[in-house]
């Protein structure tokens, strides 16, 4: 298969929880639009699942020991910066039915560098949080995922400690996610922090990056902001498709649920 280093790509690069699967296949939806953007009643994007098959990154490099270590930032006693920037131009490839020129891939990751390092012609579209988005963060990561999937629930408990009792309670909670359930949550944090940018973007990849917070992303005029990232990755675009991604914007806002306050 191609490598995904000689083609444009652009990466979706935010924390889990801030809706970045949804803007990743907006963007798609930008460059082939002949593929139908999709709304779920929970306010996910996950429904729409064409980036997933464009690349083997979901299939093949996120389950790869090597891969979830650049994802992680971690284990560089092992596995140096060189040989991280030579696995991913290496590793990650185009599938051979996708009919498409952009590639766009929706990414959690510590460290953007070693992509941009690896990837000469990648863009990334950052979407920022502050210490104050990480509870609303935590509170979409179980409302639109892990209340969905029981089981996924089970096990996400599991894996930390929650079990007995203790996951009993954690089950009536994740049920009726009101305020004080929610504080109840904040032992989730974590996991949300674990693929958070934690590596400062390097100033010689500046040009390459655009990034906002996530409250823009979920509150200014959607012309604006959609102007400038199609802008920046160089999509072309008249006056429909323009309107077209502005109202998915406004949809996608509509359907988030409300945070408890």
């Amino acid at each position: 298969m191609p490598l995904l280093a000689d083609f444009p790509v652009i990466f979706v690069h935010y924390p889990t929880g801030a809706g970045g699967w949804f803007f990743s296949s907006l963007l798609y939806n930008c460059f082939d639009t002949s593929d139908p953007l999709l709304f779920d009643q929970v306010g996910s994007g996950h429904a729409n699942r064409s980036i997933s098959y464009t690349t083997n990154f979901y299939k093949d490099f996120l389950q790869e020991d090597r891969g979830l270590d650049i994802i992680y930032d971690r284990n560089y006693e092992n596995f140096t910066k060189s040989q991280r920037v030579d696995y991913i131009r290496n590793k990650l490839l185009v599938a051979p039915d996708a009919d498409i020129s952009t590639h766009v891939i929706s990414i959690h990751c510590k460290n953007i560098n070693v992509f941009l390092e690896a990837l000469p012609l990648l863009k990334v579209v950052q979407i920022n949080i502050t210490d104050g988005d990480l509870l609303r963060c935590t509170y979409n990561y179980l409302y639109k995922v892990l209340s969905q999937t029981p089981l996924n629930f089970h096990t996400f408990c599991e894996e930390r400690g929650i079990t007995g009792s203790e996951l009993e309670i954690a089950r009536q909670k994740i049920q009726n996610l009101n305020k004080e359930n929610i504080e109840y949550f904040r032992w989730v944090i974590p996991f949300i922090q674990e693929t958070n940018q934690t590596i400062p973007n390097d100033a010689k990849f500046v040009s390459r990056i655009y990034s906002m917070m996530y409250e823009d992303y979920m509150t200014i005029d959607p012309g604006i902001m959609m102007k400038e990232v199609l802008d920046f990755v160089q999509c072309e675009y008249d006056r429909d498709l323009f309107e077209t991604a502005c109202g998915h914007i406004l949809s996608y806002r509509m359907t988030q649920p409300i945070f408890p306050e």
